[in-house]
């Protein structure tokens, strides 16, 4: 999924362990994944390389949930094609998506698919966009018009589409972090795309720290400029901005906000 330069510095210490009862050393990787990075930080006494059982989790990811990908399931949902076959990732997503469209009073919506799109800021290509344009695309958007019966998603209109970015990263964070549990991992830190999950402690013995960027436009490189760091333990942080990801259009900028979610 591709966001936002979003917000977030990893700064996380390299030295020695602190976790009773459960000894190894630290490990961290990263990589490239949903258009954007990733860092993880593990501790554990026989599991000294990951990435490529990680690498793995993060391409299924994508094989369902990331719109990027043209051979992915919602792709393929949102070209009504296979019927609306769905997977298990899928399903997580959207029913999570429709409880918080519900809770919030319908302002975080995944159907708005072809105006994110349409804006520019989703696959496929920049429409030029008045008023009239934008009301036509909005009778395919809205929570009602799709649902799951059993596996299978139901669509009242071909023309609705969906983006599920402003939550699926967050997601893949606790993806991820449940796979290093099953593993016995309790220290660890998970950073995908900005959206972060921390367990434990760090090297240090402290709890783990994280850089948040300054959100002012011209801030381009991660780490450059803060705005605060946060100690964090057994907790999670989603961050979201518009000072990175924008266009000019007219003397103007275009800009997105997507927000994302992970558990706490």
């Amino acid at each position: 999924m591709k966001k936002p330069g979003i917000l977030l510095l990893i700064q996380v210490g390299m030295i020695s362990a602190c976790n009773p009862g459960f000894q190894g050393d630290y490990h961290s990787l990263q990589g490239f994944a949903q258009g954007t990075t990733y860092h993880i930080t593990y501790q554990h006494p026989t599991e000294t390389d990951l990435q490529y059982n990680i690498d793995s989790i993060l391409r299924n990811f994508d094989a369902s949930l990331s719109s990027y990908d043209s051979s992915s399931i919602i792709s393929a949902i949102n070209r009504n094609d296979l019927g609306g076959k769905t997977d298990s990732m899928f399903r997580v997503v959207f029913r999570e998506s429709r409880r918080v469209y519900q809770v919030s009073g319908g302002a975080f919506d995944i159907s708005l698919g072809p105006i994110i799109n349409a804006w520019g800021f989703g696959p496929g290509e920049q429409q030029n966009l008045d008023s009239a344009r934008v009301d036509s695309l909005l009778q395919y958007v809205g929570m009602e018009k799709v649902r799951l019966e059993g596996e299978t998603l139901i669509k009242s209109h071909p023309g609705v589409q969906l983006n599920v970015n402003a939550i699926a990263q967050g997601y893949a964070v606790d993806v991820v972090a449940a796979y290093l549990e099953d593993l016995g991992c309790r220290n660890y830190m998970v950073e995908i795309g900005g959206e972060i999950r921390t367990s434990g402690m760090n090297e240090k013995g402290n709890f783990w720290r994280i850089g948040v960027d300054r959100p002012e436009f011209g801030n381009m490189i991660p780490g450059q400029q803060l705005q605060v760091i946060i100690s964090m333990h057994n907790r999670s942080l989603a961050t979201s901005g518009n000072y990175r990801k924008f266009y000019e259009k007219d003397g103007m900028k275009i800009v997105t906000v997507t927000g994302s979610k992970a558990a706490a």
